[in-house]
């Protein structure tokens, strides 16, 4: 169980500075550095929903490829959670995905996407439907949304700012989650089937977290007002990415990485 208080670790500043403030200073369960995905085309922008954030303009070279480390070990277990905020100033743009983990030569992903204001979320495994749901007006125009998908071991949930009050048009098993087949990473995009890269997103993605535990309704809670960097317990965490900056390589920095 995470355990929160009001001292923030913060992670994107460092973790000494992190110890210092009375927070976390390591990361048990972290992916560290090798967490890190190509930014490609895409860019940072400011007034992010906390600091900056990815910005993603819809083109075709708009998207970053994550290493291959994030789904190797961070879906270790049939258990975890994915929390990120999204915003778009175009809702009636179409099939736009925010992040996804495919299979490159098979019908098997998990992806969240949004039709205009529309959000879509769905796993299938080689070519059939595992879950699949939606939020109808879940995503509305130049707005910060939260998106929480949250897997216990027995049952996903999906929460829009909290409220898991979604439409499930499959629920086939929904006790299913990320496999090791998921070989594509994707944040603004989508790729798996031998399609390559599609379904390109225009909009914004801030505070992307990865965890190998399911959150707690109290951490949801927590995360509706303060940044993943804020939780003061790091157990769990595999990646989180903070979206403020890329690295000196053009990369974007797996953010929960302890003092050196």
């Amino acid at each position: 169980l995470w355990i929160t208080k009001p001292v923030p670790f913060n992670i994107g500043q460092g973790a000494a500075a992190a110890a210092a403030a009375g927070g976390c200073d390591t990361f048990p369960d972290s992916l560290l550095t090798s967490a890190k995905g190509d930014a490609n085309s895409s860019s940072i922008a400011a007034d992010g929903k906390y600091d900056n954030c990815l910005s993603f303009d819809g083109s075709s070279d708009n998207f970053i490829d994550m290493a291959d480390d994030v789904m190797d070990t961070a879906f270790s277990t049939n258990e975890g959670a994915i929390s990120f905020w999204v915003k778009v100033n175009s809702p009636s743009v179409t099939d736009r995905t925010h992040f996804a983990f495919g299979d490159t030569n098979a019908n098997t992903y998990l992806k969240v996407s949004n039709d205009s204001e529309l959000i879509q979320f769905s796993l299938r495994l080689a070519g059939t439907i595992q879950f699949e749901g939606r939020k109808t007006g879940g995503l509305p125009n130049n707005t910060w949304t939260n998106i929480i998908l949250n897997q216990d071991g027995t049952e996903v949930d999906v929460y829009i700012n909290n409220d898991n009050d979604v439409t499930w048009n499959d629920e086939t098993d929904r006790s299913t989650w990320v496999t090791s087949a998921m070989n594509n990473f994707r944040l603004g995009c989508r790729n798996y089937n031998s399609s390559g890269n599609a379904g390109f997103f225009e909009g914004f993605i801030d505070d992307f977290l990865i965890t190998d535990t399911a959150l707690t309704s109290d951490q949801r809670t927590f995360l509706q007002s303060n940044p993943a960097s804020s939780l003061a317990v790091c157990d769990g965490i595999k990646a989180y990415y903070n979206c403020n900056e890329f690295d000196g390589s053009g990369d974007l920095p797996n953010a929960a990485t302890p003092a050196s």
